[in-house]
């Protein structure tokens, strides 16, 4: 109390006249050790909203005192506070990477934030962040949202409102209309906001990035500055329409009255999503010379290397995959020593979590054991592809020499990995064995004949069957054999897992395999001798 309670004053005995003295730069330092070493809190785990966030302001003052935002902005904002308030313990954000974002401004940057897109809440939590933290100097942005939110009765004019615009999905061509609409908006210098991946990833992967918009923007000849901004959830809002999704539901419209009725939810406690953190990749440069496709692929990189797991992620997976010696401790240290990060969560009840969500968060962190897994089983077909689709972000330095030594980090790799192969055969197996036509095979429809296979994997592993020209994509939808149909059998037995450890031989290509042991149901990890019974496999060798 000495020191906070009464006035000092300093002076120098020597005359201060240093140029390079800046007063701002001096301010910043003093609150950065007085937030780090006296109040003990880490600013890259910085609070800004949540159940346990209090900067002692009512929120219809908070949000009228802020520097910018129009009414419906400020509205939005209050709403949101309190929302936030309802369903988060704690919103975060990593601090010093949107400074260091920001260092890389000039007077005339165009600031083009590009986040990850796992739900409806990715729109607001950007917004959420710039419209609080104006310290960050980033404006509030005008967000690209698809066209089917302007058909939503008042809340489509809202939005627009709060600095929406609307585009259509799946053009494939240039549309003159947006492309006017990012001239205008980048003329005026307006922040941009739009999601690379397209749609929400129902399964938290990281998607297939789409270019068009970057085009778009390059063809301004405006300079502009990528922010990569990864949102890291323990859980997603939506968790319940993306499970009907995985088990091979279709999309559901996009109605007012279901967003009335999850308000009801959330005002009442009943959704509770945890932890959500925000971190800002490193900025990326576009200008006319930048190649957009490399340009998109390392944004993918900079948002799997941000997006972060959380402990409730992991004791959901040891929860459903017990593996001797291995707890969170050990687990979290392991993704750490990797590149990974883990944020610290108090969300509980991993055990009443559905398997199909939990096998959703492994994208978060498995990516940092894909060295591991190329190395313990380099000629795997399912590895190599799920790797090669799944990978965006280089691996950090893994001693992969050691791997062998270590069992525990075997069975990790086990646990994340034989799933995988197992449905990559299951599907070869379907395939060889269904009476449906394949012309109207979906892997919807594969899912729903088969719920145990997790949806991501069906899709890959037909993708990889196709690439391959064991299938063939018909235009519309379905399937037809290709011309290497009869090399079903070959692959499936090169994707099976080995059952024998991973310092013995894994297999031998070609080798022929019988069902020896098919106690799983799964027949996961020996191969199969079948036969067909489709009329279109007839006559292959399978």
């Amino acid at each position: 109390p000495y020191f906070t309670h009464n006035t000092f004053r300093f002076e120098s005995s020597e005359k201060f006249d240093d140029p390079a003295f800046e007063p701002q730069t001096y301010v910043e330092l003093v609150c950065r050790g007085f937030y780090r070493n006296l109040v003990r809190k880490d600013e890259h785990r910085m609070e800004v909203a949540g159940a346990r966030h209090s900067d002692g302001k009512a929120d219809a003052r908070w949000a009228l005192d802020q520097p910018d935002g129009n009414w419906a902005i400020r509205g939005a904002a209050y709403t949101m506070r309190k929302a936030l308030r309802k369903m988060t313990r704690r919103v975060t954000f990593d601090r010093p990477s949107f400074r260091a974002a920001q260092m890389m401004a000039r007077d005339d940057t165009l600031f083009v934030i590009i986040p990850t897109h796992r739900s409806y809440m990715d729109f607001l939590v950007c917004s959420y962040l710039f419209f609080a933290r104006s310290d960050l100097n980033i404006p509030i942005p005008h967000i690209a949202a698809a066209e089917e939110f302007s058909r939503i009765p008042v809340l489509g004019w809202l939005f627009q409102q709060t600095h929406a615009f609307y585009i259509k999905r799946g053009v494939g061509r240039e549309d003159p209309d947006l492309s006017n609409q990012i001239q205008q908006l980048v003329e005026r210098r307006q922040t941009l906001e739009f999601f690379i991946e397209g749609t929400r990833s129902r399964s938290r992967q990281f998607m297939r990035p789409r270019r068009g918009l970057l085009r778009a923007i390059q063809s301004t000849g405006q300079r502009a500055v990528i922010l990569p901004v990864a949102i890291t959830y323990d859980r997603v809002p939506e968790e319940q329409t993306f499970l009907r999704e995985l088990q091979g539901e279709g999309k559901p419209a996009m109605q007012l009255r279901k967003l009335l009725m999850w308000t009801g939810k959330m005002l009442t406690g009943a959704v509770d999503i945890g932890h959500v953190h925000v971190t800002c990749g490193d900025p990326l440069l576009l200008d006319e010379e930048t190649d957009v496709h490399g340009l998109a692929v390392e944004i993918m990189a900079q948002l799997q290397m941000h997006t972060a797991a959380t402990t409730h992620h992991l004791r959901c997976f040891l929860a459903r995959n017990p593996i001797a010696g291995v707890d969170e401790a050990m687990l979290r240290a392991a993704i750490e020593a990797r590149g990974g990060v883990v944020l610290d969560s108090d969300l509980r009840g991993e055990h009443g979590v559905d398997p199909e969500i939990e096998r959703t968060m492994r994208y978060h962190w498995m990516h940092l054991f894909y060295p591991e897994a190329r190395k313990l089983l380099p000629d795997n077909p399912a590895i190599r592809h799920h790797c090669e689709v799944n990978g965006y972000a280089p691996a950090a330095h893994v001693d992969l020499a050691r791997v062998p030594a270590s069992p525990a980090m075997v069975a990790v790799i086990d646990a994340l990995f034989r799933p995988i192969c197992e449905e990559y055969v299951a599907v070869a197996r379907f395939l060889a064995e269904t009476t449906l036509p394949l012309g109207e095979l979906t892997c919807s429809r594969i899912v729903k004949e088969r719920p145990a296979l997790h949806l991501p994997n069906v899709e890959a592993a037909m993708e990889d069957l196709c690439e391959r020209d064991v299938l063939q994509p018909l235009q519309g939808g379905g399937f037809a054999w290709g011309s290497k149909a009869s090399e079903l059998s070959a692959w499936a037995t090169a994707c099976a897992w080995p059952s024998s450890t991973p310092e013995a031989p894994l297999y031998r290509r070609g080798e022929a395999l019988r069902q020896e042991d098919a106690s799983d149901g799964e027949g996961a990890a020996h191969g199969f001798d079948w036969v067909p019974r489709s009329p279109l496999a007839r006559g292959a060798t399978l």
